[in-house]
């Protein structure tokens, strides 16, 4: 469900083939599931299985970060790449949910684990978003293809304006919700495990390749054809994600202030069973 490589070829071609509204509830909600799975009952009911096969999770996050990035620019589909974008960021949170391993503090361990939480919530308004507006830009093009839709700036500056706004929470710039959980994994990695939090952050640049490519190839350059921009309603749909995006951008404490007792919780009554069984 998060998906990990070499698990997760399934989710290109279900969002492929699901139509936009399908696409929007899988990213923002139902890939979160695993995450929610892994963090709420792997970790408090078999911590020991957990802490054994830590390794290989942070393993599997980090290919999904590198090598799924990858993938992802070489894919003429413009669905099929925010779907194999949608892939990569979740490797970061399956790193967060298992680099505590590796962390020797406390207040790291919970960075770590609330940076994975508010980047499953926060995903929901990059890869979601995403998936929103090439939606409503799909029932106007009818066209998927990134060759195709060279120009739409020209005819639709809303839909270019709002598109920037996610693929920037998707790269992770600060100041955009997709900075805060991503910042927050690589910053309590950075002190005990200085390795993996470079390869974890590589997403950043990775992202920011592809992201901006597709922006310059679908929306920039002489307009191929003319559409009609997005109407009053999908504006203001689109600028309810955009305000989410901003607020919790910039005031992520509030986020972290409600998460921060349940992960606090949920780390104590695990490190109670892992002293038992080490006793």
């Amino acid at each position: 469900k998060i998906p990990v490589w070499p698990l997760h070829t399934w989710l290109p071609d279900a969002h492929t083939e699901a139509p936009a509204g399908g696409s929007i509830l899988l990213a923002a909600l139902m890939l979160k599931m695993g995450g929610y799975g892994l963090l709420r009952f792997a970790w408090p009911i078999a911590p020991d299985a957990a802490w054994f096969l830590a390794p290989w999770m942070i393993a599997l996050g980090l290919i999904a970060i590198v090598y799924v990035g990858y993938v992802a620019m070489s894919q003429s589909d413009m669905k099929r790449l925010i779907a194999y974008a949608s892939v990569a960021h979740m490797g970061v949170v399956l790193v967060g949910l298992f680099v505590i391993v590796g962390l020797a503090h406390e207040t790291d361990v919970r960075m770590a684990w609330n940076g994975a939480i508010i980047q499953m919530i926060t995903h929901a308004f990059g890869s979601g978003a995403l998936f929103l507006a090439f939606g409503l830009m799909y029932t106007r093009t009818k066209e998927r293809r990134i060759q195709a839709m060279k120009g739409l700036a020209v005819s639709m500056p809303y839909c270019a304006a709002f598109f920037r706004v996610f693929l920037f929470s998707n790269i992770a710039v600060p100041g955009t919700a997709g900075f805060v959980g991503e910042w927050m994994i690589v910053l309590a990695t950075m002190k005990s495990m200085p390795f993996i939090a470079i390869l974890a952050s590589l997403t950043l640049i990775i992202s920011a390749t592809y992201s901006l490519v597709l922006m310059r190839n679908v929306f920039y350059g002489p307009a191929i054809k003319f559409y009609q921009d997005f109407d009053l309603s999908e504006r203001l749909i689109c600028g309810l994600m955009v305000t989410m995006i901003f607020v919790i951008g910039l005031y992520p404490k509030a986020l972290v202030d409600y998460i921060d007792p349940s992960t606090t919780r949920i780390w104590s009554n695990i490190q109670m069973k892992l002293d038992r069984g080490m006793a």
